[in-house]
């Protein structure tokens, strides 16, 4: 006597589940992959050097275990769209003009990005003559500190400078 044993087999249906980001930072997994219906996928965001992470939106963020977290998982019950938003971290910049200074530019205090140039320059009142920026208070980075005119990188702290004059 002869037995079979009948096997059937059963795939579950797959979904696509598509992770942009704005610039700012990567993401894993990126762009769009397929996973069977049901599965658990953890999304990571790394936000880029002077940017932060703000949220993950999309059609489908209010799937995802949470929306805030760098690392948050969604299960492809259906097919699934979702960005992580990055932004560049701000910092304030405040220019000081020191005695026998005639004028500043920008006049501020101003809002920058962190780690990215910002044009200053100063003008010597007569009888004076520019000596230099030097800095204050916080973190600040001069492509040229004894030219008047120049740029500044300020770093992770809101930052004073002052153009000196001799």
């Amino acid at each position: 006597v002869e037995s079979y044993i009948n096997t059937k087999y059963f795939l579950a249906p797959m979904r696509t589940l598509t992770v942009t980001s704005t610039p700012g930072g990567t993401v894993t997994p990126l762009g769009t992959s397929t996973y069977s219906q049901g599965t658990v996928v953890t999304l990571t965001a790394t936000p880029a050097s002077n940017y932060q992470f703000v949220n993950w939106t999309g059609t489908d963020a209010n799937r995802l275990s949470s929306t805030t977290a760098l690392s948050p998982t969604i299960t492809t019950d259906t097919s699934a769209q979702v960005q992580a938003n990055f932004a560049a971290i701000t910092r304030t910049l405040t220019l000081q003009l020191g005695t026998g200074g005639a004028s500043l530019s920008p006049l501020g205090p101003l809002t920058v990005n962190q780690g990215a140039a910002t044009s200053i320059a100063t003008t010597a009142g007569i009888g004076y003559a520019f000596s230099g920026w030097s800095v204050v208070s916080g973190v600040a980075t001069f492509a040229n500190a004894s030219l008047a005119s120049t740029t500044v990188t300020i770093g992770a702290s809101d930052t004073v400078i002052r153009g000196d004059f001799a």
